[in-house]
């Protein structure tokens, strides 16, 4: 009894000192331009989980769902769902489908999904659904054209595309989220 007492009093406030794990959502529209020129207008949903260490060192963001749904001409295109982080959006001409390629910043997560090399999930819209499949040459190369630095709070509801540029200048963002590399440095145990 003394036991549990001493382990409850004492070293789960102590553990629960060592991070704090947070769960955070944001809702907003966004214009995206496509590879072709043009601009379209989609809703955006995703929530996430923070943890940080107390010292900061070990920030960490997982998302555990992320939607775009398409709007006006486009309202009857299917809503992409998955809980990664949504990084390019367009539409391939030479297959008509719509593409989303996506990533995580987690090792859990890209583990749990099969380890891609690069470290990237493509899916593209085929039958009325979305579908995982392998990252495609035409995606290799494409810059980002979706926000995916929403940690803090959004200033706004709508983002134009000049204010994702803007949200999205910090020098320390790797380039493997501005640009959909063919090779991406892994920094998680177990990766090759």
């Amino acid at each position: 009894m003394k036991v549990m007492l001493y382990f409850s009093v004492f070293l789960v406030p102590l553990m629960l000192a060592g991070c704090s794990i947070s769960g955070s959502d944001r809702r907003w529209t966004e214009d995206v331009q496509l590879d072709d020129g043009r601009m379209i207008q989609v809703k955006r949903e995703v929530a996430f989980v923070e943890s940080n260490a107390i010292g900061g060192g070990a920030y960490n963001a997982v998302e555990t769902s992320s939607s775009i749904e398409f709007t006006g001409d486009l309202s009857t295109v299917r809503t992409w769902r998955e809980s990664l982080m949504a990084l390019v959006l367009y539409f391939d001409k030479s297959t008509q489908e719509w593409v989303v390629v996506a990533t995580t910043t987690s090792c859990e997560v890209w583990s749990k999904r099969n380890k891609p090399r690069p470290m990237y999930w493509e899916f593209r819209l085929r039958q009325g659904g979305w579908q995982e499949t392998p990252l495609s040459p035409k995606s290799i190369g494409l810059e980002a054209n979706l926000l995916h630095r929403y940690l803090s709070a959004l200033k706004v509801k709508h983002i134009s595309v000049e204010e994702r540029k803007r949200l999205e200048t910090d020098a320390l963002m790797g380039s493997e989220f501005r640009k959909i590399l063919p090779e991406t440095e892994i920094n998680c145990m177990g990766g090759p």
